[in-house]
């Protein structure tokens, strides 16, 4: 049986989540502001997956892996 997560139950206000075509700057933006290293990220309204500094990071320069 699939689990499915509706965003609004896994998301609190105090960190607010990335849509799936938020920019890599922005996302490093926000986790620089909210002082986390995750951030959710939602396509069409549902929780898709966590995002990571350093996911982001590796895919700028392959260079850092």
């Amino acid at each position: 049986m699939a689990l499915v997560m509706i965003a609004k139950e896994v998301i609190t206000d105090e960190i607010p989540p990335l849509i799936h075509t938020d920019s890599g700057e922005k996302a490093l933006n926000w986790m620089e502001e909210f002082k986390v290293s995750h951030l959710p990220v939602l396509k069409n309204g549902n929780f898709v997956g966590l995002v990571s500094e350093s996911d982001i990071l590796d895919k700028k320069d392959p260079a850092l892996s």
